[in-house]
């Protein structure tokens, strides 16, 4: 994907890995012709045009809940984060009410379809209700589609 976006702009991506030295990325990238105005270098992000409500973002990697919480902001969720899915749950059974459940598929414990069926479970919403779960490389597609397929009825 970034290749080809990088393609696409003219540019070159290239990778270089040795084992015991680590992974070198370089990303080129021509030189702009264009100039921006003052206006745009200076101007402030515009807010959102209203608040979608609350967010309850479960990852146990930190910057992929950093970077995920800031893309929801963005669009103008509250976002109110766990670093897994027994302390989402805890947040949740001390009175959180979150408008949008977003998990990681795959975490230590409890996958991210159990997680939002006990947390509807506990809000008395329904099973499918405003959940977005977000799973990571082709490799972890095995075991997402079996832990699909296994969540527990409490």
């Amino acid at each position: 994907m970034a290749h080809g976006l990088v393609a696409q702009l003219g540019g070159a991506l290239t990778i270089q890995s040795q084992s015991g030295l680590g992974t070198n990325v370089e990303l080129w990238l021509p030189i702009s012709s264009a100039v921006a105005s003052l206006a745009e270098v200076s101007a402030p992000p515009a807010a959102p045009a209203s608040r979608r409500g609350l967010a309850l973002l479960v990852d146990d990697e930190e910057i992929v809940r950093a970077s995920t919480a800031d893309m929801l902001e963005e669009i103008g969720f509250r976002v109110q984060e766990a670093s897994s899915a027994e302390a989402a749950l805890s947040l949740v059974a001390e009175g959180a009410r979150p408008d949008l459940l977003v998990t990681d598929h795959l975490m230590p414990g409890m996958s991210g379809v159990e997680t939002g069926a006990r947390s509807a479970r506990a809000t008395a919403r329904p099973a499918g209700a405003n959940r977005l779960r977000l799973r990571g490389s082709r490799r972890d597609r095995a075991r997402s589609a079996a832990a699909d397929q296994t969540v527990p009825e409490r």
